[in-house]
């Protein structure tokens, strides 16, 4: 447990921050039944807590903006020029 605590010491500031959120949302999304509402919704489209749920085809769209502009976020980082080195 020590050299765990050593290791985390010697990590930079953003790389703590990354780490933690890593570790610290999927437990506090599962300790707290986000999880289950999150992919009642995503996966049958029911709203959680009322009776309404989203008909297939808006759940479609949704996936397809989503994807879309997953790609276009990657196409947009790659195309983007590196900085100059000092």
């Amino acid at each position: 447990m020590r050299a765990l605590i050593e290791l985390f010491a010697v990590l930079s500031i953003k790389i703590r921050v990354v780490l933690a959120c890593l570790i610290g949302v999927p437990l506090f999304l599962l300790r707290h039944d986000i999880y289950d509402s999150l992919m009642n919704f995503v996966l049958v489209g029911a709203i959680p807590g009322t009776h309404i749920s989203v008909p297939y085809w808006v759940m479609l769209l949704l996936y397809a903006m989503i994807v879309i502009n997953i790609f276009t976020y990657i196409e947009n980082t790659i195309q983007r020029p590196l900085p100059p080195k000092e």
